[in-house]
């Protein structure tokens, strides 16, 4: 069902994904590349239909996390108590967690206890890309070595 929700966001990418692998038939490399991302996408692990019902009313529409509105095991959920620090890494080109929405949080947090990093990508590139590997990794590592040990975590 969450791979059906992205998937009514960009309706056509399956069939562009078609056209890239008809593309790179030739290319065992890359035609195994676009194979595993595939398989890495449709794999995931089944949801609970009342959890995916719960999380999409209550962050989407309901926004009960900006709004202060969020209670899980009778915790009253409230950004502007996160005291760890926080590194926000966000796609410039998601289509599921569009860049707007990811700055946000930067609206909820101290600016000394925030830092945001955007990548020239999109949702899964962030994860994956080669490109993703040598900056984001770089930007979270040197993030991670100017952070005090005594800073509180969470």
């Amino acid at each position: 069902v969450i791979n059906g929700v992205f998937q009514l966001l960009r309706p056509f990418s399956d069939l562009r994904r078609q056209v890239q692998m008809i593309a790179q038939s030739g290319n065992g490399a890359n035609l195994e590349l676009i194979a595993r991302m595939d398989q890495w996408v449709f794999s995931g692990p089944d949801q609970p239909t009342r959890a995916f019902a719960e999380f999409l009313r209550w962050f989407f529409q309901d926004n009960r996390l900006v709004r202060r509105e969020l209670v899980l095991e009778d915790h009253s959920i409230d950004l502007a108590r996160i005291e760890a620090p926080v590194f926000n890494i966000y796609s410039g080109s998601d289509h599921i967690v569009p860049p707007d929405s990811a700055r946000a949080l930067a609206e909820f947090l101290p600016p000394d206890r925030y830092r945001e990093a955007v990548f020239a990508g999109g949702h899964i590139g962030l994860l994956v890309s080669r490109r993703a590997q040598q900056t984001i990794l770089t930007d979270l590592a040197e993030w991670l070595a100017g952070r005090n040990p005594e800073e509180k975590t969470g």
